[in-house]
């Protein structure tokens, strides 16, 4: 009965630390601890804590991990493997369900803003065409390829359907890199180009293309990669 009274006298405590201060001055393995709260009542998660982040590395390396390796590597139940990794999953809808239809996107900041809340959580190399109206107001995004070759993989009729669903007057690409490059490489301009002019005959303008890479991004039409039909 002591023990259980330590253990909820620390949990308050941790919880009032919270409340009143957020995560800002916690650490990584109190962060860890606190989480673990909630999956598993009535014990001293400190010890735990600490064993997961170093089996993992990282607090970040731990969360991207799958349930099941987490399960197997630390072995903890499947719910609080479930638990830790629901964290980045929730994050990444969070970010998203602030991009509603009809936002205004008409400059470089915002869209790439929106490219990264859309890519930020892929696994793979994945293309994008953000539809606009002719206000430059969102109307929707629908990915058209994936995988490592863009260009072998994009057809016109995938983005002019998506085009049409959103009757969209103009489109901006975004693909992410994994091998941490930003800038496009010349095949990403290149590509975007001949996009350009095919779209162009069918009165789609093509305003940017949108690089991201470990949540930043690069707007080509902001560093003159990019100037659409000329």
């Amino acid at each position: 009965m002591k023990n259980s009274n330590l253990h909820a006298g620390h949990r308050q405590r941790i919880r009032k630390r919270f409340i009143e201060h957020g995560l800002d001055s916690f650490e990584e393995h109190q962060i860890l601890e606190f989480l673990l709260f909630y999956a598993i009542p009535m014990k001293d998660t400190n010890e735990l804590a600490h064993k997961m982040l170093n089996e993992f590395g990282s607090l970040y390396n731990l969360c991207q991990s799958a349930p099941k390796d987490i399960m197997k590597r630390c072995n903890v139940t499947e719910n609080t493997a479930c638990l830790i990794s629901l964290i980045p999953e929730m994050a990444n809808i969070i970010e998203k369900s602030k991009w509603k239809n009809n936002v205004y996107l008409g400059c470089s900041s915002k869209l790439g803003e929106y490219a990264v809340s859309l890519l930020m959580d892929k696994k793979a190399e994945c293309f994008y065409v953000i539809c606009l109206d002719n206000k430059m107001r969102l109307k929707g995004a629908l990915p058209v390829a994936k995988g490592n070759d863009f260009s072998a993989q994009i057809y016109i009729r995938d983005i002019s359907s998506v085009i049409h669903s959103f009757s969209a007057t103009n489109v901006v690409f975004a693909h992410n890199h994994l091998n941490g490059i930003l800038e496009p490489s010349q095949d990403d301009i290149d590509t975007t180009k001949s996009l350009a002019v095919s779209l162009d005959y069918l009165d789609t303008n093509v305003l940017d293309h949108i690089i991201v890479c470990d949540g930043q991004y690069y707007s080509m039409k902001q560093h003159g990669k990019f100037k659409g039909i000329e």
